[in-house]
């Protein structure tokens, strides 16, 4: 049985890619969290307004990057807890997103239940603030 925080909690989902967008709604909807879903993160801080849940964004978008959405949210006070997921994850993406208190970091394509994990993390009351990041592999070299 979900708390009242995670019955009031909604997922905010920023990605330029309509069928990703689709796709972790139905995922986070099938657990019977709402969801609202945004194709830009310049569409999401439109209409934002420091509300209860999460926010999962792309990091690779048109525009705002989802690192700058991150930023943009802290600089106008916004506390929400980030996961940020990517088909392109560096290790210099990983470090940043772990400075800029980014709750989990996910790579393309990722499971589902670990992103429900992450999720049910982000959104449940006395949540752990400390970052938790899907490890890059390491030994990738770099040319």
């Amino acid at each position: 049985m979900r708390s009242s925080a995670e019955a009031s909690a909604t997922v905010f989902i920023v990605d330029d890619d309509e069928c990703s967008r689709r796709s972790v709604a139905a995922l986070v909807q099938s657990m019977q969290i709402p969801t609202r879903t945004f194709p830009s993160a310049e569409a999401f801080l439109s209409v934002y307004g420091n509300e209860l849940g999460c926010l999962i964004t792309d990091f690779q978008m048109p525009g705002m990057s989802g690192m700058e959405l991150i930023r943009e949210m802290s600089i106008r006070g916004y506390s929400i807890p980030a996961i940020l997921v990517s088909a392109f994850m560096e290790r210099s993406v990983t470090d940043d997103a772990k400075r800029s208190g980014v709750l989990a970091v996910m790579e393309k394509p990722y499971r589902a239940d670990e992103l429900l994990d992450a999720v049910h993390a982000a959104i449940q009351p006395g949540r752990c603030l400390a970052t938790s990041l899907v490890d890059v592999d390491e030994t990738q070299e770099t040319p």
